[in-house]
């Protein structure tokens, strides 16, 4: 396996990987701690950590269900003022006013088609949402690249520019200081999750950009 910047991603790859992402980042409850710290799970860490390096070779999660809660409650969900790493792009974007981020959001969303899977009650620039979008335009983007016909190949040159859109637009310009902030979380798995958000979108972005006629 290459690693890093020389990887070639397939675009179906890359979608299960930000699917996998999105994962990470789910709700606490016992069900998601078994998976975190089960054996598929560490499988797909370890193949993304020959890619990423830098992500460690094991997701440092903790073994008991009650202190992986606390910690991620503490990490994402509670804090004065704040929780220490918040999963929201309006948090770390100050140039923008809140509802013309959400907005932003929402008009990506709608115009793919996408019916959020997540946790219905989180705001639309949570990174959960975010991810899964991402996720959907890949996967809509394998779709399209199957097919040689003159309609598929419109359609996938619409996907490539607006992953890069949005990847640009929104992910990139809050995820590096989310990375910073989760380096030293309550919850360790943060940080490295965070960082494997932040490259695959940097790996996204790449793999679209070099592809727009």
């Amino acid at each position: 396996m290459s690693v890093n910047g020389s990887y070639r991603w397939s675009t179906v790859e890359l979608a299960t990987a930000f699917s996998f992402a999105h994962d990470l980042f789910l709700p606490p409850d016992p069900g998601q701690h078994s998976r975190l710290v089960g054996e598929s799970c560490a499988a797909s860490w370890r193949y993304l950590a020959d890619v990423f390096p830098q992500l460690g070779d094991h997701l440092d999660m903790p073994s008991e269900f009650s202190d992986f809660e606390s910690r991620y409650i503490a990490t994402f969900d509670v804090g004065v003022p704040t929780p220490q790493v918040p999963l929201l792009e309006s948090h770390y974007n100050k140039r923008d006013p809140l509802p013309r981020i959400l907005h932003e959001n929402i008009l990506f969303y709608q115009q793919f088609g996408l019916r959020l899977s997540s946790t219905s009650n989180e705001s639309a620039d949570h990174l959960r949402h975010q991810l899964e979008f991402v996720s959907y335009l890949l996967t809509l983007l394998a779709k399209a690249e199957s097919h040689q016909d003159s309609v598929n190949r419109d359609q996938a040159g619409q996907i490539r520019r607006a992953i890069n859109d949005y990847t640009s637009r929104h992910l990139l310009t809050w995820l590096p200081q989310a990375v910073a902030a989760g380096n030293d979380a309550p919850l360790a798995a943060a940080g490295q999750a965070l960082e494997l958000a932040l490259e695959l979108t940097q790996a996204a972005l790449k793999h679209t950009e070099s592809t727009i006629p």
